[in-house]
């Protein structure tokens, strides 16, 4: 007769721990670049800033041909920055098969598993550098960038859900990281 088994404890998953999905979008993808990017979006903007100052002093010293040029770069840089249309001609033709795909991302004891377009991967605790994130965006970020997975805030059940989420994956990630000596 087979030995009875003893019944496991009930485990509670922890907060933030629940599979999130959502159907990617461009603006999903568009918005992961741009959480990425903060960084380099200040460097543009100071360049932009920049072209735009010494444009007006060169207009006052009275090199118009210059100043105009400095001018219209700095307007166009702070364009680009503002409004990105390059961004989404570039994802338009670049990953234009991962609209409108069903995603997941699930915390787990590893690491975060993600499930995108038919492929599925996890990134271990310990392979986590960052989470960033802005009003509308995550960005997990894998050691020495070779991985990046967004998850729009839109996929959780509001901003309880999205306070959880941040807080277990930071949690985990500092679990994960080796004490400093």
């Amino acid at each position: 007769m087979p030995k009875p088994r003893k019944p496991r404890p009930q485990q509670t998953a922890p907060a933030g721990a629940a599979p999130v999905s959502w159907t990617t979008t461009l603006d999903d993808l568009v918005d992961g670049s741009h959480v990425s990017a903060v960084g380099l979006r200040r460097v543009v903007a100071a360049v932009g800033v920049a072209a735009l100052a010494w444009g007006a002093l060169t207009l006052a010293a009275g090199d118009i041909a210059f100043a105009l040029f400095l001018l219209a770069y700095g307007l166009l840089d702070l364009a680009i920055l503002f409004f990105r249309p390059a961004e989404r001609v570039l994802f338009r033709g670049r990953v234009s098969r991962l609209v409108g795909q069903r995603c997941e991302a699930a915390l787990g004891a590893r690491g975060v598993t993600v499930r995108q377009a038919g492929a599925a991967g996890t990134i271990a605790w310990g392979d986590l550098e960052s989470l960033r994130e802005d009003a509308r965006t995550f960005l997990l970020v894998a050691a020495g960038g070779s991985g990046r997975f967004g998850i729009p805030k839109r996929a959780f059940e509001g901003p309880e859900a999205v306070a959880a989420f941040r807080d277990e994956v930071r949690r985990r990630m500092a679990e994960a990281r080796p004490p400093a000596r």
